[in-house]
This record gives structure tokens, C-alpha cells and sequence, in this order.
């Protein structure tokens, strides 16, 4: 099989791997226990605002029982719904960092502008444009081994004449390569840490760490 050929049936294959692990890849970090009592938003359509852009590097994944590398990216929304503390709700998803055409980012992104990427644009699309941005998420519950979660089942542009919330949560992009882990959750940190970029972060050199955490503003 020619090279070329052999990459788009591998691509092809990756992107309907995704599609088939679309409840997994999107789940979100709000978790209601069998006998707890976490809140969680409401199933149904609700205006979101995408508040954290992250990029969890390479990290070790599997499909029927083969290991597999995949560089994530996770997507944090805030909720016009508020919890019952006055606070909105937060949802996340993971996403395989992929524009193939079965890629579910590339179906909520699409769906999500309205309308279908340019060949340009697929060459390379900053997925940090998205911060800031609104939306109209599908919102659905799972339960899987008694607890229920939470999910990212769909993503809309919010309608015309429909009222978009104030933001309440500050901005955050993540780059692997050179970002301050310091400024992700806790529980996001330790995803970033399982990645192969960290850890060879982690193992750099002191003067090659120094140098990654250097203003971008160097005048020669």
C-alpha cells in the first residue's frame, strides 16, 4: 500500500474511532455519585461561553484494548445556568486535537461557526480563538458505574436577539510547550502531567527550563 494511501485509511479509521468514543472523549468533570449530592446542570440547550482553552499534550490512550498516543485539547464552557450558589456552571470536554473530517472537534467547531472550514483554514486552525466566544451547547446526562455526568452532546451559535451572560470566570489558554501550568486546575494539571511534552519539561535541563519561561519580548 503506497505511503500516502496507508495515512488517509489510518486517518480515516482515527476519525471514526473518535466517533464511536464520542461519550467518553467528551465527558465532563461534573460528576453526580450514586449517593452524592453534586449539582449538576440542567439536560437541554443553554448559552455557554468558552472560558479555558488547554492543550493536555500527547497523552496515552486506547481503542479495543490497543495503546495508542493522542494529543488532547480540553474546552471549558460557563453556563448562563448558575449553581445554587449564585455561580455558573463550568462543563469541559476533551477532544482529540484533529480537523479530519470524522473528527468530533471538527463537527462542534463546525457546527458551532455555522458554517464548514475552508481548505485554508484546515491547514491550521488556532483552536484558541474559540476563547471567549459563545454558544448554544447541548447539554445530556450518562450514567456510567453509578455515577452521572454531564455532556457536551452538541454545540450551536447562540441565536439572534437571545441574551448572551456577562463573563464571570477570567480567560485561560494553555500552550504545553510553554505555558505556566500554575494557571490551570488542579485537576486539569494532572492530566497535563500524564503528557509526553510534560515530562520532557519536567526532565529538561535547569538552563533549558529557564529559558522556556523567558519574556516573549526579547529585543535581538
Amino acid at each position: 500500500m503506497r505511503a500516502d494511501l496507508r495515512q488517509w485509511v489510518e486517518d480515516y479509521q482515527r476519525g471514526y474511532d473518535e466517533y464511536n468514543q464520542l461519550e467518553k472523549e467528551t465527558m465532563s468533570t461534573i460528576a453526580k455519585a450514586g449517593d452524592g449530592d453534586f449539582e449538576l446542570p440542567t439536560a437541554g440547550a443553554v448559552v455557554g461561553r468558552c472560558y479555558m482553552v488547554a492543550d493536555l499534550g500527547t497523552q496515552d490512550t486506547s481503542f479495543k484494548g490497543t495503546p495508542k498516543k493522542t494529543h488532547k485539547v480540553l474546552l471549558s464552557w460557563e453556563l448562563a445556568e448558575l449553581m445554587e450558589d449564585g455561580r455558573p456552571f463550568a462543563i469541559s470536554s476533551r477532544y482529540t486535537l484533529s480537523l479530519f473530517d470524522q473528527a468530533i472537534l471538527r463537527q462542534h467547531l463546525e457546527s458551532w461557526r455555522g458554517r464548514g472550514f475552508t481548505e485554508a483554514e484546515l491547514e491550521g486552525f488556532d483552536v484558541k480563538n474559540v476563547l471567549g466566544a459563545y454558544c448554544m451547547l447541548s447539554i445530556i446526562h450518562n450514567t456510567e458505574n453509578n455515577k452521572t455526568y454531564a455532556n457536551v452532546k452538541g454545540i450551536m451559535p447562540v441565536p439572534k436577539g437571545m441574551d448572551k451572560p456577562q463573563p464571570v470566570n477570567k480567560d485561560v489558554y494553555f500552550d504545553i510547550d510553554t505555558g505556566d501550568i500554575g494557571i490551570l486546575p488542579e485537576w486539569v494539571q494532572n492530566v497535563v502531567k500524564k503528557s509526553d511534552e510534560w515530562k520532557m519539561r519536567a526532565n529538561a535541563p535547569t538552563g533549558l527550563k529557564a529559558l522556556a519561561t523567558m519574556d516573549d519580548d526579547i529585543p535581538f
